[in-house]
């Protein structure tokens, strides 16, 4: 079984590639962040070694939907 791609919600998606995705797993292809006003989150794709993609999921604002989970 093989996932499409994994969600992961972080504080800051840039702090969170620059200290620690980059240097601990050298990605293939990151994709420029996104703000989704609706959703009210910033997202960003992070494509592994191996073909799994991440999902990064920051807070857009107060209030964002990924609060409770961060």
């Amino acid at each position: 079984m093989r996932f499409h791609h994994i969600g992961y919600a972080v504080r800051n998606i840039r702090s969170y590639l620059d200290e620690f995705l980059i240097p601990m797993c050298a990605p293939n292809h990151i994709t420029d962040p996104v703000s989704d006003p609706a959703q009210r989150v910033t997202v960003c794709f992070v494509e592994m070694p191996g073909g799994t993609t991440i999902e990064l999921v920051e807070p857009l604002g107060e209030n964002s939907p990924v609060d409770s989970i961060i």
